[in-house]
């Protein structure tokens, strides 16, 4: 199943003509209406009913553009993930200190501070955990978009 087709689906089902969507799509009707009639074609159900120069959605089609806007929402979160790995504004942040409880309290709110427009986790961390020497405090935070 083709990307652009589903697309293109969308975009008509929301405008309701060929010409509109054409327009919104820059590419030309002729070349619309072939991608409609190949998603057609492939799904083995008309996706539209075609009333003059509008296009209504078939009872079928109507169920399609739900999932095929849930698989173009999932896509474009999908590149936003991948934007947001290569400016490597995502990741864990784990730290360990000595016993210093005054620094160490306010590590969460520098880190809040410095990450406003992340999603935060913090957790609040041991000053005994398994593994840790005695007065030493491990914590972790995870951020992401």
């Amino acid at each position: 199943m083709d990307l652009k087709r589903l697309r293109t689906f969308v975009v008509v089902a929301d405008l309701g003509t060929v010409s509109k969507a054409a327009l919104r799509l820059r590419i030309s009707q002729s070349a619309l209406s072939r991608q409609i009639s190949d998603l057609e074609y492939e799904c083995g159900f008309k996706l539209f009913d075609r009333i003059g120069r509008r296009l209504f959605l078939t009872t079928r089609g109507e169920q399609l553009l739900g999932d095929c806007r849930g698989v173009l929402g999932q896509l474009g979160s999908l590149g936003e993930r991948i934007e947001l790995l290569k400016r490597g504004d995502s990741g864990v942040l784990k730290v360990a200190a000595a016993d210093d409880r005054e620094r160490l309290v306010g590590i969460p709110a520098a880190i809040c501070r410095t990450l406003p427009q992340r999603a935060r986790e913090v957790d609040g961390g041991s000053w005994h955990g398994p593994g840790a020497p005695a007065g030493t405090w491990r914590g972790s935070y995870r951020h992401q978009a």
